[in-house]
């Protein structure tokens, strides 16, 4: 065996090590960089601004966030008439051979997924060459913020 990964370790609210249940130590450690792309995002320069329409639907409100892959709005879908998550392609992204394809397969894959804890995956939408995810929008705490208000960066898994 190998030695334990001091990241693994107990936290001071619990005696429960900090890892991903049931998961291998490769998995676990994929995960974790995962996580901590998603809790501590790339800034990117913004660009799409509050009032813009994207695909003639969706009214931008509000920036949430960006990240490797491009800004994550909260935005009111004037045709069902309720608010979403926009997750826009960067231009910058875009560009890339295969960038649309992936976002493709990653909105299938992630519209597979299930659990309470999982934001859920509405649409892929495309206009103008661009392209964006709508998702549930969830009005509450970053995972950055969560994760700083934890010891060692740990979320519980209850």
């Amino acid at each position: 065996g190998t030695a334990p990964d001091a990241s693994m370790a107990p936290t001071e609210e619990t005696d429960e090590p900090c890892s991903p249940v049931g998961l291998d130590t490769h998995f676990a450690a994929t995960n974790a960089t995962l996580i901590s792309q998603i809790a501590h995002p790339i800034e990117l320069e913004a660009e799409w601004r509050p009032g813009q329409i994207f695909a003639n639907r969706f009214e931008l409100q509000r920036w949430l966030g960006s990240g490797g892959m491009g800004e994550v709005w909260l935005a009111h879908d004037r045709l069902l008439r309720c608010e979403v998550a926009l997750k826009v392609l960067s231009a910058r992204i875009a560009r890339w051979p295969g960038a649309l394809d992936t976002l493709r397969s990653e909105t299938r894959h992630a519209r597979e997924l299930n659990h309470e804890n999982i934001v859920r995956i509405f649409d892929l939408e495309e206009a103008a060459g661009r392209a964006a995810i709508t998702m549930e929008f969830i009005d509450g705490n970053s995972l950055h913020y969560l994760l700083d208000q934890r010891p060692a960066g740990c979320l519980s898994v209850d």
